[in-house]
């Protein structure tokens, strides 16, 4: 082998030794632009107050069918269904539900469901929320049973004052799904 291509081999050898331990050390190439994090900021532990527009984040990622709340870390359906159905097919419709071919939705838990209530504004929802075709008409349901009666469920109106009420589980009721967070109180239908 002549000293030319010894010295070839030897110089992608190392080369391709640096970047190995490069790599190993964590240790971006100086020509790597760094990655900006989609979720910076967002924190499922509810430890932030956001107001405004802020507060909502519209996905493109699921072509703006969901929406990310920034302050909960909870991703909602922008436009919940206009389906009005009992609190067991509730749980169903959530189960099956996919929003720009993702599943892994569910019925929201009392606490997840009345986070979107903003007890301070005009309306149930906090001013300038990206959500469509909410109703004031019918309330929504939640995942979680009342303690006191196992034939009701915990839901929202979300008409002018955001009320929290439990309904019998037969009742016909809306849905809006949610993914993130816990996703059932145990009390199974």
């Amino acid at each position: 082998m002549s000293r030319t291509v010894f010295s070839r081999v030897r110089i992608a050898v190392l080369v391709v030794g640096v970047s190995l331990l490069s790599a190993h050390l964590g240790v971006a190439p100086a020509t790597a632009a760094p990655k900006e994090d989609p979720f910076l900021g967002v924190t499922p532990n509810w430890d932030k107050k956001i107001s405004g527009a802020s507060r909502f984040t519209v996905l493109a990622d699921f072509n703006n069918e969901a929406v990310r709340d920034n302050e909960t870390g909870l991703v909602w359906e922008r436009s919940p269904s206009s389906l009005v159905t009992g609190w067991v097919d509730a749980i169903t419709v959530c189960l099956r539900r996919e929003v720009a071919g993702r599943k892994g939705w569910h019925l929201p838990m009392i606490e997840q469901l009345s986070s979107l209530v903003d007890t301070t504004g005009a309306g149930a929802l906090p001013s300038g929320n990206p959500f469509q075709n909410i109703s004031t008409t019918f309330p929504y349901w939640s995942a979680t049973t009342s303690t006191f009666n196992q034939a009701n469920a915990w839901g929202v109106e979300f008409n002018s004052n955001g009320n929290l009420a439990v309904f019998p589980k037969p009742s016909g009721e809306a849905v809006w799904c949610v993914r993130g967070g816990q996703s059932f109180d145990g009390n199974t239908p």
